[in-house]
Parts: C-alpha cells; sequence; structure tokens
C-alpha cells in the first residue's frame, strides 16, 4: 500500500494472467482505489443504477466474456472491468499493479477452492494471506469449518449454516434418489408450486426440495408424536 496513489487505481496480483493470451485482464478481488475514482471509469456517464446495468448487457470486450448478458459460465467480470478500465484509461498510465506471485495457476500462499487443503502449521505460523472458499457455501462447511474454527468465526451465524445441518441427515442413497427425481423435473420443465411433505421426520427432504425450488411453497408435517421423545 506505501505505493498507492489517490489518483490511480492499483491492482494487486497483476501477475495471474502474466503468461496467457491476456496478460492485462487482473484479477478484480483486489483492486484497490478511491470512490471517486472508480465511478470515473464504472459510471463516467453518471447513469441510474438500472442505465448503467443495461449498458453492460451487450458491451463489446476484447475477449467477448464481459457482457452481463452472456451465460454465466461466459462471463467474466475481469473481462467487463479491463474493458471499462481501457476506456477510461488506454494508455495504462493511472494504474498501479502489484505482483502477488503464482505457481501452477494458483496464488502463493492462498488457500485455494481449487486445491482445497489447510495447511494449520501454516495457518498457526501466519503465512497464509487470503483464502478462496469453495462453493456453493452452503455444501462445504465441513471443509471451511477448520479455518473458521482457527478465526473465531462462530459457524452458526452465517446464512444457511441451519440448512446445512438438516440436510445433513440426508442419506447418501435417499440423495440419490432426490437427485433422480430433481433432474426429471426438471427435464419436464415443471415448476412445482407447492409441495407437501407428510411424515417429514425432521424435515430434511422439505429443506432440500426448497433448495432446489426456492419459488415453491413447502408445507412440512410430523404426524408421528412419538418421533421427538
Amino acid at each position: 500500500m506505501k505505493n498507492f496513489e489517490e489518483d490511480k487505481i492499483m491492482f494487486v496480483g497483476a501477475d495471474a494472467n502474466k503468461n496467457t493470451d491476456h496478460p492485462d485482464k487482473y484479477p478484480i478481488c483486489y483492486m484497490i482505489g478511491m470512490g471517486k475514482i472508480f465511478k470515473k471509469f464504472v459510471n463516467p456517464n453518471n447513469l441510474e443504477y438500472k442505465n448503467l446495468l443495461e449498458s453492460w448487457f451487450n458491451i463489446k470486450t476484447i475477449d467477448n466474456k464481459g457482457a452481463i448478458s452472456n451465460p454465466f459460465s461466459q462471463f467474466s467480470d475481469e473481462s467487463l472491468i479491463r474493458t471499462l478500465r481501457k476506456r477510461w484509461d488506454p494508455e495504462s498510465k493511472k494504474i498501479i499493479l502489484v505482483n502477488r506471485g503464482w505457481e501452477n495457476g494458483l496464488a502463493k500462499n492462498r488457500i485455494d477452492r481449487a486445491n482445497w487443503k489447510i495447511d494449520m502449521k501454516k495457518l498457526k505460523r501466519g503465512e497464509y494471506i487470503d483464502s478462496h472458499l469453495p462453493r456453493p457455501l452452503s455444501e462445504n462447511f465441513d471443509k471451511i469449518k477448520p479455518l473458521t474454527d482457527f478465526l473465531d468465526i462462530d459457524l452458526g451465524d452465517v446464512y444457511n449454516y441451519s440448512t446445512y445441518k438438516i440436510l445433513s441427515l440426508i442419506s447418501k442413497r435417499t440423495k440419490k434418489i432426490l437427485t433422480k427425481i430433481i433432474k426429471l423435473i426438471n427435464k419436464t420443465k415443471i415448476k412445482p408450486k407447492v409441495m407437501l411433505d407428510i411424515g417429514a421426520c425432521e424435515g430434511e427432504i422439505s429443506v432440500y426440495f426448497k433448495t432446489k425450488f426456492p419459488n415453491c411453497d413447502v408445507y412440512t408435517f410430523e404426524a408421528n408424536p412419538y418421533y421427538y421423545k
């Protein structure tokens, strides 16, 4: 941060794509700058929020991955930012580049979801810089728990942890059956509006169904009065 200048944008980890066809496509997770500078290249025409997003729908970018109307697998936020940045600073005189150091496509001293492994000795020595967590979070609490425990983060305060605990009650065999059912429903393009679960036990199947069809009203009922005793 000692080289930071208020009239410029700093990219930390600028060497991420050094040996690729797009060396000037920098990670946006560590872009540093003043709000007024971000506004100059993100929203130079002072557009309203909706109009600003619409201006990015079919935006032309170098690798055709910057338009937010693209399918998720063909969209890159870094491509969008590169295009906006170059419009503002075509000669790249208003940016500061700081290298991070990379090995085999992974940032040094990062606990990365691409190769998730936590070295607890290294963690305790303070050698890690950051972590890119596995996704979706709701299905990976077990993996990240050693890290959150070390950082004294209570997973009970994390969104969807209660959902995760309930889903963990589903057996592997039941989950395979549910997965097949969900695939069949999606194949028919049916959009369920109501789901009734009679004899729901802990309600784990209802919760699973709700995660797959969030717009569906799910009603759960356990009829056995002795189940919870």
